[in-house]
């Protein structure tokens, strides 16, 4: 299998995504913002997640940003491998994209890709399927959505079920979307399972035609990797740096504030998602209380881990290897720490 960034950029498809992602931005290069005070931020989803990633919206929402001086315009993408040619094409300052694909593009020197901070450091997945799937075992040969090659659940949902005796190559892998559409496919038969996040599955779960076939505790005791990065190139790093500082702040500020307080979550998300019941948000809220990114959601001992998970797939099998020290900038964070402080017993980072 070719490596992933040459993968996409060689197809069809990839190049006509990437013209009508353009051309939605209306961007080009005289619009890149270049002030101390504002940053593009590339995101893949469209709506503020289920999961504590959200805290990238709702610090901009709530102010979190603007209070640290900082002015951040999110910009939407449907995936990491696209997130990943807008970062590369200055679209963006910083892109919030899956370890995996942040590896990859280091690894092929496509830029000095650099993770300087994750906001969430375990989105809580699971595997539903349908009712008539007996085992994870029996995924091979079998259908599962997934947002698109490359994306976090399919690099992740292959680390696990490699982790768990699936041989991923005979699971057929049917690229569908995002999350809520993946869930939707699988619950009118189109697929036959899904990875997705438990706030998802709360919005399936009493459908009788699906079931959970991989619990969230068991899917993390699988592949206990990170799962998601703020990635920055070096150049826009350290022309940037002092925004980029800025933005961290405003994210553990927030993370923290989530954490202390989780109806401030809760309350911020009823007004982002109206859709989701306020009781989904209070209940998700709190499965979240120690999950929050408090000291910058980067362990250096998780990140080695998680590359080393990562170079076992085959998609990494011919690819220059990277270490962490080149590929990992903790001096942001730690700059931050060092003025904010550090609140001990968990989320640990760099000193």
């Amino acid at each position: 299998m070719r490596p992933l960034t040459a993968r996409l950029a060689r197809t069809r498809r990839a190049a006509l995504l990437l013209a009508a992602f353009v051309a939605a931005l209306s961007l080009g290069a005289a619009t890149q913002v270049n002030s101390q005070g504002s940053l593009r931020l590339i995101v893949t989803h469209t709506a503020p997640p289920l999961v504590p990633n959200s805290v990238m919206d709702l610090a901009d929402s709530l102010g979190f940003y603007r209070r640290e001086g900082l002015k951040v315009e999110i910009v939407h993408v449907q995936s990491t491998p696209l997130a990943i040619i807008a970062l590369n094409l200055a679209y963006g300052d910083l892109a919030n994209v899956s370890l995996s694909g942040a590896i990859q593009a280091a690894a092929q020197r496509a830029m000095k890709l650099r993770a300087i901070m994750s906001p969430d450091k375990t989105i809580p997945f699971l595997i539903a399927s349908r009712q008539q799937v007996p085992s994870l075992k029996a995924l091979e040969g079998l259908s599962l959505g997934i947002g698109g090659i490359g994306s976090l659940d399919y690099s992740m949902s292959r680390l696990v079920l490699r982790s768990l005796g699936v041989d991923a190559e005979k699971v057929r892998m049917v690229a569908v979307g995002e999350p809520h559409v993946r869930a939707l496919s699988l619950s009118t038969g189109r697929i036959d399972a899904t990875t997705m996040s438990t706030g998802v599955w709360n919005r399936f779960r009493s459908r009788p035609e699906l079931k959970v076939l991989l619990s969230a505790e068991d899917y993390f005791r699988a592949a206990p990797a990170l799962n998601k990065v703020i990635a920055v190139d070096e150049a826009t790093l350290a022309a940037k740096r002092p925004a980029i500082e800025r933005f961290i702040t405003a994210i553990i500020k927030a993370s923290r504030a989530f954490e202390a307080e989780p109806g401030v979550w809760v309350d911020a998300m009823a007004a982002a998602r109206p859709d989701v019941p306020r009781e989904e948000l209070a209940d998700l809220a709190l499965s979240f209380r120690h999950n929050w990114s408090v000291n910058g959601g980067l362990d250096p001992a998780r990140v080695g881990y998680s590359i080393e998970q990562h170079y076992r797939e085959p998609d990494f099998q011919n690819m220059r290897r990277i270490s962490i020290d080149e590929f990992l900038d903790i001096e942001p964070t730690a700059a931050v720490l060092a003025r904010i402080g550090i609140i001990p017993g968990h989320d640990p980072n760099a000193p």
